[in-house]
This record gives structure tokens, sequence and C-alpha cells, in this order.
């Protein structure tokens, strides 16, 4: 799931595990309400969200950074 290069954050990350999450929240369901297997995807899922928001940040800076440089 997540730890594939850079990941998107928050509903995007969802989206693209949509497969996962269905799938997850099939077992759950069928299961005696256990929601653990559910609540590990999520929080892997957001895990990864966050990753791939404070990758795009600290790019974001550093581009910012370089033009700051650049302009004095």
């Amino acid at each position: 799931m997540c730890g594939e290069q850079s990941c998107i954050c928050g509903n995007t990350q969802i989206r693209l595990e949509r497969k996962g999450y269905y799938a997850v929240l099939e077992r759950t369901q069928k299961a005696e309400l256990d929601i653990t297997a559910w609540l590990q995807w999520f929080l892997g899922c957001l895990d990864c969200g966050f990753c791939g928001a404070q990758d795009i940040l600290a790019n974001v800076l550093h581009k910012a950074r370089f033009w700051e440089a650049m302009t004095g």
C-alpha cells in the first residue's frame, strides 16, 4: 500500500487505495465486528498520506529557499 515512493494525503490517498479499503471493510463486516484490521489499514493509509504531505512540503520549501537565495 504505502511503501511505494511518495504518497498523496487525505481523501486522495483513500481514493487511490479504494480496492483495499473495500476489501478490508468487507472482511471487517463479515467478522465479529472487530475493526482492528480496518483501523490498521486506515492508520497505515493515513500515515502514508502524512509522509506524502511531508514530501510535498519539503519540496515546496526547498524551491522557496532557492528562489529566496536567488533574489537576494
